[in-house]
């Protein structure tokens, strides 16, 4: 069974450059974590789906970080390979991927959410 694709393997896949794009920063086990929020949002403008997530987040007033990545193609591709996800947004709960705002809601309404964030960061 292939493992969930985490932020920390996202680390191991790109540049240092890109992940202080993406405001991330290695963690003293070199893992990698974002400095303001259990729930990280990889985004590009004008996405339905991902306007449709940060007001979700929003609106259940749950702390994330949108990270837009425009049209940084090298970014985009690193994460697609990382997470076998070629939609946005890519969301991480917790340094965890859980797919798209589909699996959001999903998690959300099921209770999943909650459980994911007072789980340890991956």
């Amino acid at each position: 069974m292939p493992k969930t694709p985490t932020i920390d393997r996202l680390a191991t896949r790109t540049s240092i450059g890109a992940c202080r794009f993406a405001g991330m920063t290695h963690g003293t086990l070199g893992g990698m974590r974002h400095r303001e929020a259990p729930i990280v949002l990889f985004t590009i403008y004008g996405c339905p789906y991902c306007r449709n997530s940060i007001r979700f987040l929003k609106m259940n007033n749950i702390p994330h970080k949108a990270i837009n990545i425009g049209n940084n193609a090298r970014m985009m591709m690193k994460l697609a390979e990382s997470t076998g996800w070629k939609t946005v947004p890519k969301i991480f709960v917790q340094g965890r991927f859980i797919g798209g705002y589909n699996e959001l809601v999903k998690a959300a309404e099921s209770g999943q959410l909650q459980h994911m964030l007072s789980q340890p960061m991956a």
